[in-house]
């Protein structure tokens, strides 16, 4: 789930119009759905994938860099949802 989310990402970077917004929305709860997991091997891979991406578009210097931000704030305020839903289990499974 982790990487299929980084690759709507990348989709919604590029796309056009309204098509931005359905693959958003699909990165959205599939980077909810890995925080929900548990599984700390898919959530230390989905950061560091994240950061990954940030940085290799952040190299490229392109006005989609600018997108970039605003799907990266989105994905970290769900992914800061899905922390605080699961906060209790997060606590006592560590």
């Amino acid at each position: 789930m982790g990487f299929c989310s980084v690759i709507a990402i990348g989709l919604a970077v590029t796309a056009m119009r309204n098509w931005r917004y359905i693959h958003l929305c699909n990165a959205i709860i599939m980077g909810t759905g890995v925080i929900l997991t548990l599984s700390r091997g898919g959530i230390l891979s989905y950061v560091g994938t994240l950061v990954l991406l940030g940085v290799l578009l952040a190299m490229s210097r392109s006005e989609r860099t600018k997108r970039l931000v605003v799907v990266q704030a989105a994905l970290a305020g769900s992914l800061l949802v899905a922390g605080y839903l699961a906060y209790t289990s997060i606590a006592h499974e560590l």
